[in-house]
């Protein structure tokens, strides 16, 4: 979300006020706003257009806070921890009093490595936390699948991972626009193609076809 605050330290665009907004989603949202390009150089004006549209940017990914303030020239992203309430963690569990062998935490879409990862996990004292049931179910017919987190608050995953001597926590990078179809590794490597100035950002450095 976008929020205006009262006060910052650097000169205000809008007298006595600050826009800054918050982005838990990066590297892939500053990707999703990124159109296809042809050059380097017409990519990095497209992202300081798109990224100074706010005074400051707080963001959970250090790469693209380095990234988009080089391309801006100046710093107007900086990376920040995810604000969490400690009072909500559960007591730490010694090993042996953990129920539950591995945990797996996953987000929409089924790509091939977590199909092989669920497989995997379904063998042995498991739970799968994710967010829907709605993306990619073809890929999940006839498999035998480990017990399901469907949906649950932030307080229920951390007991199910208090409980879990090993977690397995995933999540794919996905083609553009945001969500537009099921993710596959093709389809996310040639969205990047398009998209040169991506490259220049090491978030997305190790992403092969």
């Amino acid at each position: 979300f976008s929020t205006v605050l009262g006060s910052w330290p650097r000169p205000p665009r809008e007298a006595g006020r600050f826009l800054v907004h918050i982005d838990m989603e990066e590297p892939s949202l500053v990707a999703s706003r990124v159109p296809p390009h042809r050059t380097l150089q017409e990519g990095l004006e497209i992202l300081r257009k798109g990224e100074t549209q706010w005074d400051h940017v707080l963001t959970l990914c250090p790469f693209t806070a380095a990234w988009a303030s080089q391309a801006a020239g100046r710093h107007t992203h900086t990376a920040v921890f995810y604000p969490f309430t400690a009072a909500l963690a559960p007591p730490l569990l010694p090993p042996t009093e953990r129920s539950l062998e591995v945990v797996l935490v996953s987000w929409y879409q089924i790509s091939a490595f977590l199909l092989e990862v669920i497989q995997a996990i379904a063998s042995y004292k498991s739970r799968w936390v994710r967010h829907h049931t709605t993306v990619a179910p073809k890929a999940l017919v006839g498999v035998k699948l480990p017990r399901q987190a469907l949906g649950v608050s932030l307080r229920h995953k951390l007991k199910i991972l208090s409980k879990s001597r090993v977690a397995v926590v995933w999540n794919d990078m996905f083609e553009y626009p945001f969500l537009h179809r099921f993710r596959s590794p093709k389809a996310t490597v040639k969205a990047l193609e398009e998209r040169p100035v991506l490259g220049s950002n090491e978030a997305f450095a190790a992403v092969r076809p």
